[in-house]
């Protein structure tokens, strides 16, 4: 039984006791109000906040210890994947793509040099519509099908990588990545890139956290990528680090 399952259980039995109580005491509305509350506060955390579980499996913090970074890549492919390639290359850095259905049929020629250069497909949803989150659990299961068979086409392989839109998760969405067989890609670094136009704030930030084995989540499609990520390479470089790729720093292999 998944956490939330479990939480919800506990949610309707608490109102049943209560339910009872009110029966023979006449108790104040508030009784009922907390526990919705814990409720609802709940399901937000677990939603926004992949690492939780609550709704399924994600693989966001590697467990092991050693100096391995994982680059992982949203929203392309896009023109600008274009100089975040060439900035990986002069590197020798391998990284995760999650790519958009509706830009992998826009950018084809980006998405055969990306494969092309050895890095890792993802499945980042067909449309990234800001309404993702509350699909049916039918049309998510399409889009992530449907971009699926794109990743395949340029692969030749299976894909089971998955990143929900906005790192966001739900019942719908567990419900389509389980009928789809898909492993839930998280992070353990958030660059933030998106949030500001401070390059200086972003490399920081990642440097600073840049402790064991981790996860960084980075855009490209974004125009400032290259300038954030090669910095960003040379700190974990001079610092003993190792490119790796997900399904190795997950050792997902034989999932």
């Amino acid at each position: 039984m998944s956490p939330f399952k479990k939480i919800r259980l506990y949610f309707i039995n608490a109102i049943v006791i209560i339910y009872a109580i009110d029966y023979f005491y006449d108790i104040h509305w508030i009784f009922y109000a907390i526990p919705l509350f814990i409720f609802l506060f709940y399901l937000i955390a677990g939603s926004a906040t992949l690492s939780l579980n609550t709704f399924i499996k994600s693989y966001t913090h590697p467990k092991s210890n050693k100096k391995e970074l994982a680059l992982t890549f949203d929203d392309g492919p896009s023109p600008n994947t274009l100089a975040v390639l060439d900035t990986l290359k002069n590197y020798n850095a391998k990284a995760t793509f999650f790519c958009i259905g509706h830009r992998i049929d826009k950018h084809p020629e980006i998405m055969k040099r990306i494969v092309a250069e050895g890095h890792t497909l993802g499945n980042h949803s067909y449309s990234h519509s800001i309404w993702f989150p509350v699909f049916r659990s039918k049309k998510i299961t399409q889009e992530i099908n449907k971009t699926n068979d794109l990743i395949t086409h340029y692969t030749g392989k299976e894909n089971r990588l998955f990143r929900p839109p906005f790192g966001v998760m739900t019942p719908g969405i567990a419900k389509a990545i389980t009928k789809t067989r898909q492993l839930v890609m998280g992070w353990s670094i958030r660059s933030f890139d998106t949030s500001t136009k401070d390059i200086n704030k972003v490399i920081k930030r990642v440097q600073k956290k840049l402790v064991g084995s981790n996860v960084l989540l980075l855009h490209d499609d974004r125009e400032n990528t290259p300038a954030i990520l090669e910095p960003i390479l040379q700190f974990a470089l001079d610092n003993g680090y190792q490119f790796v790729d997900l399904p190795y720093i997950f050792n997902l292999a034989k999932k």
